[in-house]
């Protein structure tokens, strides 16, 4: 294991450290065993799995490159900000606060902070989605709420690339506008340096009840979610004792 781990590094050229090679040997062992036991010849699993996880760390050197160029423009433009705040007789640290949340100041460029300008990206999507709900007469069928289940499969499917087979037109075609919206945002927060992949079958972000939860206690919530996971892409292979990590959770 530690040659290997070793001649990983050596032929990464640095791009790979030893702690990242050593959990890329355990993902290939792991999906390895998983392929095998589907009844994949182990060489050809091998091979085939070593092969992606070679493409994917390439992609993710060469967008690592490409943030650290981004991040230089980023620092040069947030470092003259500063400096011009400064310069109005703003003080380091308001002007420090100013990039990140604005502050109540007449000098130029004191309100323009990371914080309006996130707010400004999503209220323009989500504005553009219910200008679009309401152009297509859908605003009624999206707020009444009974069609939320045919909407979430319609989503289901076209994030997963096949043509939606549940619910009617409309709601089929909410789903569409759903999907629109959030892959406008993805895009535009990769653009701004973000490293948001476009994963099969997203619906959109969800959380428990937990009031639902602590009623119910860990050990049940535990024993009820456990057989609804993925459990390679939940726990990804890190944890000797699946059931303790998950009620740990």
């Amino acid at each position: 294991m530690r040659d290997c781990v070793k001649r990983i590094v050596e032929r990464s050229n640095g791009a790979l450290k030893a702690p990242e090679a050593k959990d890329l040997l355990n993902q290939i062992d792991r999906l390895t065993k998983k392929a095998v036991a589907a009844g994949m010849d182990k060489d050809q699993a091998i091979n085939a799995i070593v092969k992606e996880r070679a493409e994917i760390v390439a992609r993710n050197v060469a967008r690592e490159k490409m943030n650290m160029a981004k991040n230089l423009v980023i620092k040069t433009t947030i470092k003259r900000q500063l400096n011009d705040l400064v310069a109005q007789g703003v003080t380091p640290k308001d002007a420090f606060n100013s990039i990140l949340e604005g502050i109540n100041s007449a000098a130029t460029g004191a309100k323009d902070s990371l914080d309006a300008s996130v707010t400004a990206l999503q209220q323009l999507h989500i504005t553009r989605f219910i200008k679009n709900l309401y152009n297509e007469g859908l605003m009624e069928v999206y707020n009444g709420g009974k069609f939320s289940d045919e909407i979430g499969a319609a989503l289901w499917d076209i994030s997963s690339n096949k043509k939606p087979s549940a619910g009617n037109k409309q709601t089929q075609r909410i789903a569409e506008l759903i999907h629109d919206t959030q892959e406008g945002l993805r895009l535009a927060l990769n653009e701004a340096g973000a490293d948001i992949e476009k994963l099969p079958s997203y619906m959109m972000p969800q959380r428990h009840d937990l009031s639902a939860m602590r009623k119910a206690g860990r050990d049940k919530w535990a024993n009820d979610m456990f057989d609804l996971l993925d459990q390679d892409k939940t726990f990804g292979g890190d944890y000797d004792n699946l059931f303790d990590a998950l009620r740990s959770a």
